[in-house]
């Protein structure tokens, strides 16, 4: 499935958005399970992440399996791996922009002048 692709191809943008949701699925799963506190109940939220998750998950199987005979679980999840790798590859090749904006404003936040605060004033008097 992915060795017949070509980049300008609709089954590849197809798969790069149902890449997109399984990785913000799995991100909002770990952010959710990592920032957890007593007061917060993240069940609701993991629930859905999962739900989010499985849906392009069997998209990807249900057209896997027409493709092939009878393809093994092990190839599924070969799959499922091929596909998480090109997402953080495809995010690891955003980050020299990402990492110019996050610089240009750290820069831009370093040499702005402070603003003339009324409240800070009272604190000096």
């Amino acid at each position: 499935m992915i060795s017949d692709l070509s980049i300008l191809s609709l089954d590849f943008f197809i798969l790069g958005v149902l890449v997109g949701i399984m990785m913000v699925a799995y991100c909002s799963i770990i952010h959710l399970l990592v920032t957890w506190n007593p007061y917060h109940n993240p069940n609701p939220s993991v629930i859905l992440s999962l739900v989010v998750l499985s849906i392009p998950s069997a998209i990807l199987i249900i057209e896997s399996l027409s493709k092939s005979e009878l393809p093994i679980f092990g190839e599924l999840l070969e799959l499922m791996f091929v596909i998480l790798g090109l997402a953080i590859v495809t995010l690891l090749s955003f980050m020299p922009f990402i990492f110019l904006i996050v610089t240009i404003l750290v820069l831009k936040t370093t040499f702005e002048r402070e603003s003339e605060d009324p409240l800070l004033a009272l604190l000096d008097e």
